[in-house]
């Protein structure tokens, strides 16, 4: 992620990890969504677009619209009590609704994000 949103190779960023990222060695580049955020477009995401917290808060303020807030559910997925299945699969049958679940908080602001823009 730091690579694609950064324009850069990871020789470049020094980011091979999950402990630092491209800021840190080129505080002053220009990410993607940051280019069309100073070209006038409106640049919103959701998700894990960089690595939690990798750049800080998601490189806000530099790489996004102050227009909508930036959605991150950090729920995860529920453990599965079930013996028959893996623990922490996606594929385990459980009693919590939708909306408990990560990747419907993210779908859900991706969609008002849609409908905004």
């Amino acid at each position: 992620r730091n690579s694609f949103l950064s324009g850069r190779r990871p020789q470049r960023t020094q980011s091979w990890n999950f402990l630092n990222h491209f800021r840190e060695v080129g505080p002053n580049w220009v990410s993607l969504p940051q280019w069309f955020k100073q070209h006038n477009y409106t640049a919103l995401a959701t998700g894990k677009t960089y690595h939690p917290n990798l750049p800080p808060r998601w490189d806000q303020p530099l790489s996004w619209s102050a227009d909508r807030p930036y959605v991150f559910a950090e729920n995860g997925y529920p453990p599965c009590d079930r013996k028959d299945s893996l623990q922490n699969s996606m594929v385990c049958p459980s009693a919590h609704p939708d909306s408990w679940y990560a990747d419907h908080s993210d779908a859900s602001a991706t969609i008002a994000d849609l409908e905004y823009a």
